[in-house]
């Protein structure tokens, strides 16, 4: 995931600030595996997924 976005991005953020953070959840939603990104991102993505998981 991490190379894909580094290969494709056309914002500036992410493929010169690596401003993004990538990780794996479950069906629980619970994260499996994080990627060695920028973990400040981690603070708004559980709760973002656990509402998307809420939603579907």
């Amino acid at each position: 995931m991490t190379l894909t976005l580094e290969q494709t991005a056309r914002s500036s953020a992410f493929n010169l600030a690596l401003g993004y953070l990538t990780a794996l959840f479950n069906h629980t939603p619970e994260m499996i595996r994080q990627c060695q990104d920028i973990p400040i991102y981690l603070g708004s993505l559980i709760p973002a997924m656990k509402s998307a998981a809420r939603f579907f």
